[in-house]
């Protein structure tokens, strides 16, 4: 009488298997190759395969095998895994594989050692001015989708001094701290920018100092240690002399906001004339312009596979907002947020640095945001997908 073979079933280390609603998801984090499958047979083999318990490797039938040959092969093919006769070997050809093990304590709630959660912060957006004499069409919609500049009727429309010194003492111990973006309104309306530039350059962080175009005609880049973003909105009349002093000075980013596909043919033909080497586009939405949004920001499936995402930012995914986790704002009144239009969290003149980021770890205003809504968790991607934006979180629902 014949027996049937016995064979062990393994996934290597650098796979990523989820198992979500009677379909499963095999992927492989080092060259973005998945499979997808709905066989019920499978989806079980797979979640016995992706429990910690079973070590990435079980036993499999020779029929189990045969029956579904195609996907064993795929399986095979495209480095997921192997297929040994338990003959072969002596032992369980165990795998072992990545866990998440969070060896903080921010995710439980306890806090009472604070002073190393110092070392979570790597960027602080100081606004020195709300005052901007500018009218950019979209003005609350750059602020409210990204850590840009923001106009404000404010009374008090400059940052004090004593506040500057303040908070750049305090990231003196923060050894995480990498750069520190100096923004307004109109940052070059303060009365005391050349003190504050001062107080900030010539440290272990960068600064970058965050300016619209059209405010930059009398700047000598050379002149001073910063890294200018500039802020392009449309419409915009460009200097040509502008341009090409800016991008001879190596020290710049430009930031195109754009609303339509015709703004972004705009700024690759203004990419193009001056040959700018270092830019990012970021699509601004109107409230009108969905239909642009979805073919500029919303990810396609093929868009979340490749290239390929790492053990490490999955389980990022997981846990934090990656977009945000480490950043904290300043505004001019003192008052410390994640983002300039995120709730507040503390005010420099009574807390510190180690307070405000112990409140934002435990209150969770955008450092943990992770995508929670419905369309999210029942998606086999999940844990691919990037973090939700500002952007995101103003034109999908993620509870």
């Amino acid at each position: 009488m014949y027996k049937s073979k016995s064979y062990w079933l393994t996934a290597f280390p650098n796979v990523y298997i989820k198992c979500q609603n009677d379909k499963s998801l095999i992927y492989n984090t080092q060259t973005g190759k998945y499979l997808e499958n709905e066989d019920s047979c499978i989806v079980e083999l797979m979640k016995k395969l992706s429990d910690p318990y079973n070590l990435h490797c079980i036993e499999c039938n020779e029929n189990t095998i045969m029956n579904n040959s195609l996907f064993f092969r795929s399986f095979i093919e495209k480095g997921m895994g192997s297929i040994v006769h338990k003959k072969d070997t002596k032992k369980k050809p165990i795998q072992l594989f990545p866990v998440l093990n969070l060896q903080t304590d921010y995710d439980f709630g306890d806090l009472s050692h604070k002073d190393h959660i110092l070392e979570y912060l790597y960027q602080l957006n100081v606004y020195i001015t709300s005052k901007c004499d500018n009218d950019c069409k979209y003005c609350d919609e750059y602020s409210h989708q990204y850590c840009c500049c923001k106009k404000e009727n404010s009374t008090n429309g400059y940052i004090d001094l004593s506040i500057v010194r303040t908070v750049a003492r305090q990231i003196q111990n923060c050894p995480g701290i990498t750069c520190v973006n100096l923004l307004g309104g109109n940052p070059w309306l303060h009365p005391d920018l050349k003190e504050i530039i001062k107080i900030f350059e010539n440290n272990k962080y960068h600064v970058r100092f965050w300016t619209h175009i059209s405010l930059c005609n009398k700047i000598d880049f050379k002149e001073v240690n910063l890294i200018f973003d500039i802020m392009i909105t449309f419409p915009i009349k460009i200097k040509d002399n502008l341009i090409k002093k800016l991008i001879t000075s190596n020290k710049y980013l430009i930031h195109f906001f754009v609303t339509s596909e015709q703004e972004c043919n705009e700024a690759n033909e203004i990419i193009k004339t001056f040959n700018i080497k270092n830019f990012r586009f970021h699509p601004i939405f109107t409230k009108e312009n969905f239909y642009f949004m979805k073919n500029t920001v919303f990810q396609s499936k093929n868009e979340i596979m490749y290239p390929p995402v790492n053990y490490r930012q999955i389980f990022a995914h997981q846990k934090i907002n990656t977009n945000f986790f480490g950043m904290l704002s300043l505004n001019t009144n003192g008052n410390i947020s994640v983002c300039a239009d995120s709730p507040m969290i503390a005010s420099i003149k009574n807390a510190n640095l180690i307070d405000a980021i112990s409140k934002e770890l435990s209150t969770n205003t955008l450092w943990r945001k992770i995508r929670q809504g419905k369309e999210c968790t029942d998606c086999l991607y999940i844990d691919l997908c990037s973090s939700p934006s500002l952007v995101v979180f103003q034109t999908v629902c993620l509870g």
